[in-house]
């Protein structure tokens, strides 16, 4: 049973769309840390570091360097992935310890296309900035983040 259900289309559908998705976030990582005109090395191994952690090799990293806008744009079905995205783009842009103003107008282009409402996206964009600077890592910046929602 375990054999079908590993091998079955709907299962390879979503693991192609995951695989794309992560594929997607790296692109969106090394565009952002190029957005200022040049990238530091700390921003290239944040990319490395997320890209790895995400599941993708270090070729597969490597290839988006090289070729980033051949990676289709595919943002996460799941609310908690695009913060976790957003957030990590926020850390690549804070890697450097400074934040150009290219790269937080790719941020707030990229948090719309990830499906964050205009008006709510400079909000969440400085309460990440915040979280950010104050420590706070993504799981928990996203509880708080519900709580004020909910709130």
């Amino acid at each position: 049973m375990k054999t079908l259900i590993k091998n079955s289309k709907l299962v390879q559908l979503f693991d192609g769309r995951d695989k794309k998705t992560r594929l997607s976030h790296i692109s969106n990582l090394v565009a952002l840390a190029r957005a200022d005109g040049s990238m530091d090395s700390m921003e290239l191994s944040l990319i490395f570091k997320i890209g790895i952690k995400s599941g993708l090799t270090h070729a597969e990293v490597e290839r988006i360097f090289k070729r980033p806008d051949s990676i289709a744009f595919t943002p996460p079905v799941d609310y908690k992935e695009r913060f976790e995205q957003l957030y990590d783009l926020l850390l690549v842009t804070k890697a450097n310890d400074e934040i150009h103003k290219n790269e937080l107008k790719l941020c707030r282009h990229i948090a719309k296309k990830l499906g964050f409402k205009e008006e709510n996206a400079d909000k969440i964009i400085a309460e990440i900035i915040d979280m950010i600077d104050k420590g706070i890592d993504v799981d928990t910046g996203f509880q708080q983040l519900m709580q004020l929602d909910e709130g």
